[in-house]
């Protein structure tokens, strides 16, 4: 059995599944010719719940930008006028300035998810884990991604990383972190963009057993 559904203007998405099993099973585990008493044994079943969030999500729908005058092109909403000899620009009139809103645009994703599971002598959650990534864009150039998560039945963080993109324009700048862990480690990357000059690069990573820096 399974279904799913979203909510929330789609951007909750709900997933389940379960395998139920009509038969009973005996001391060793193995299935016998004889129906349970409740019909069904529920021998697995999982949950899965994704919500996604980004800054878009909190702008207006709006066709003039924030501090920017769409009749001539001009910032701070001012509407200048190239003839200083105008009547129009001598009047005394009070004018609202606007400051630059600059955004800085950002996306998250949140993974929770659930597994249970039966085979007859033993039963319980198998994981129950809450993992979440996505990026901020800090300028045109910059760029921060990450991803983590917790294990709320180990009572710890699982694979942890970190990472930082500069775009050098012909060149790109990468540095892929995973700061703590088992796997902890580090990545880093300069090299040209175009496909035909790939191999034009400098890189260096950690070794596995070397602590960080």
């Amino acid at each position: 059995v399974n279904g799913g559904t979203s909510l929330l203007k789609d951007k909750l998405t709900v997933n389940f599944g379960a395998i139920l099993d009509p038969y009973q099973i005996d001391g060793t585990g193995r299935r016998i010719d004889k129906f349970n008493k409740d019909l069904f044994r529920i021998t697995s079943a999982n949950l899965s719940a994704n919500y996604s969030i980004s800054s878009e999500d909190f702008v207006k729908n709006s066709t003039k930008t924030p501090g920017f005058d769409n009749t001539t092109g001009n910032q701070f909403g001012a509407n200048f006028n190239e003839d200083s000899n105008n009547a129009e620009t001598k009047t005394n009139k009070k004018k609202k300035a606007e400051l630059y809103r600059a955004s800085v645009p950002w996306n998250l994703n949140l993974i929770y998810a659930i597994n249970y599971s039966n085979n007859g002598l033993i039963k319980g959650i198998g994981s129950n884990t809450l993992m979440f990534n996505g990026n901020i864009e800090l300028s045109p150039k910059w760029s921060v991604r990450f991803s983590s998560g917790y294990d709320f039945e180990n009572k710890g963080f699982s694979y942890t990383r970190l990472g930082f993109t500069r775009d050098l324009d012909s060149w790109n700048f990468n540095f892929d972190w995973s700061p703590f862990g088992l796997n902890k480690s580090y990545y880093f990357r300069i090299g040209v963009k175009s496909s035909l000059l790939q191999d034009l690069k400098w890189d260096k990573r950690s070794l596995p057993d070397r602590l960080l820096f």
